[in-house]
């Protein structure tokens, strides 16, 4: 499911008014269904076999599909917010190129990046943002589990969060410069949502599978099945067959770029995502050094272990949220958050 293309910005706001013209698609219901279905099963085998539950997942994906539920809420100035939003989060790359052209790169930069990160938050239709939720949820769950790899329990969230905004942000960009550049029948035409991210998530997902040994297959249409290492491209032809439109083919050819990408540099930019938190996390934490310290004498509270509840220790060690406390009771090391640590 994809934002068709069309022409200039003017035309988004029309399209997205006929969606409330009170016929909702039976459809809706069906993709609905298979959303939830696919979220409860991803939330599940999260917390099940990978130990965690993702919140970093749910807390992007509230993030990409806010303007949809606030479409939905009858208060005006919410319904004035989503038009904002609408405005600067349509993907048009002629809008883009001429404003370059009469205000100059450095002065287009902030209104083209804010473009970038505001138009995987905007759907086109209801349609459109429910069709890609449920698989969106899947990828990034899986996303999710590599990031809690490299980053600390405390920061894998943010991290989760920050990567995901900024994997759909750098496809949107690539697709700018794609539309400029190579895929020039894309150039006037605009395109919105979440479907770019979720192709270089496809992508990511098949190309790491494949390094790591996993051989899947994949099924379209109940006839054609192919190696997962190819479904991305091979969805692309279905869809292209399907709709002909060049900036919907640009974007999805985008994300599939993004995602080989990722995948060729994936512990780098994995480390880069967590270091990057955990240093927003001691900013947020205060300006001011951490009392916590080495040689600090500290009591544990609201540990998982209950029976470390209360215990007495001096800190060993102090890795971002992440404090080693030797116990008084018998000379173990533990590794405590800073929110379980009270210095005395």
């Amino acid at each position: 499911m994809h934002a068709p293309g069309f022409r200039g910005r003017s035309a988004y706001r029309p399209r997205r008014q006929q969606s409330r013209a009170g016929f909702v698609d039976p459809w809706v219901f069906y993709f609905a269904h298979q959303a939830y279905k696919t979220v409860n099963a991803a939330w599940a085998q999260c917390v099940h076999a990978y130990g965690f539950e993702p919140y970093g997942t749910a807390f992007a994906l509230t993030i990409i599909f806010a303007e949809r539920v606030m479409d939905w809420v009858p208060v005006r100035e919410l319904i004035a917010l989503v038009e904002r939003a609408n405005e600067v989060g349509t993907l048009c790359p002629s809008v883009l190129a001429r404003h370059v052209t009469r205000y100059g790169i450095s002065a287009s930069a902030s209104m083209i990046a804010k473009t970038c990160f505001a138009a995987t938050c905007v759907h086109a239709t209801d349609m459109h943002a429910i069709y890609n939720l449920g698989s969106l949820f899947l990828k990034t769950s899986e996303l999710e589990k590599r990031i809690r790899a490299s980053a600390s329990r405390a920061t894998a969230v943010p991290a989760t969060v920050g990567f995901v905004l900024a994997l759909g942000a750098l496809t949107n960009a690539v697709a700018i410069l794609s539309a400029c550049t190579i895929m020039t029948n894309a150039y006037n035409s605009c395109v919105s949502g979440s479907t770019g991210l979720l192709f270089a998530l496809k992508t990511y997902r098949a190309r790491v599978d494949y390094r790591d040994g996993v051989r899947s297959r994949v099924s379209f249409l109940g006839f054609i099945d192919v190696s997962a290492h190819y479904a991305a491209l091979v969805e692309i032809a279905i869809l292209y067959m399907l709709d002909h439109s060049p900036a919907s083919m640009n974007l999805y050819l985008s994300g599939c770029f993004v995602g080989l990408v990722l995948a060729h540099f994936e512990r780098p930019a994995m480390n880069f995502a967590a270091a990057l938190a955990s240093g927003v996390a001691r900013l947020a934490s205060g300006i001011a050094p951490s009392s916590i310290r080495v040689g600090s004498r500290v009591v544990l509270r609201d540990m998982r272990q209950g029976s470390l509840n209360g215990q007495w220790g001096v800190v060993v060690s102090v890795r971002g949220d992440e404090i080693g406390v030797n116990l008084d009771v018998d000379a173990r090391t533990v590794t405590a958050l800073r929110a379980n640590v009270i210095v005395v």
